[in-house]
């Protein structure tokens, strides 16, 4: 059975939801609030972890034919979000442990989260290119 359609949605809404919750907390000066998106965000990247390793199992056979340049892209795409994100994750973690969620370095992680979350919704696009466009993933015999 192929698991990558179940498991993609859990990164597409936990690394999109992750920096609206810091934007968020920022707004509404609620320091917790960067706690809820870090946990998101780390949410986020294991989810994205079984996504890409589903999603290569689910592709093998797919790499030869008309499909094989947009499921690169798809898998190029999904690669850099992993990686951001786990960059993400590791990196953002001594604010979380020292209690020093502000300043330059908050904004910066902030930032981050918004490029991956972004990165994620065209990695999900392209994802649905493959299977409305391409018919990936689809059987004939119903």
């Amino acid at each position: 059975m192929d698991w990558h359609p179940f498991i993609v949605h859990y990164p597409i809404a936990l690394l999109s939801l992750s920096p609206l919750c810091d934007l968020g907390a920022l707004w509404l000066g609620r320091r917790a609030g960067h706690h809820l998106a870090y946990g998101l965000l780390v949410l986020g990247v294991l989810s994205a972890t079984a996504a890409v390793l589903s999603g290569n199992a689910a592709a093998t056979e797919a790499w030869e034919g008309p499909a094989a340049e947009p499921l690169a892209t798809h898998d190029s795409l999904a690669t850099w979000t992993l990686l951001l994100g786990l960059g993400a994750v590791l990196g953002r973690l001594p604010l979380h442990l020292k209690g020093r969620l502000e300043g330059w370095p908050l904004y910066a992680w902030i930032g981050l989260g918004v490029l991956i979350g972004g990165l994620v919704l065209w990695t999900g696009y392209c994802g649905s290119e493959l299977v409305y466009v391409h018919g990936l993933g689809v059987r004939a015999d119903g």
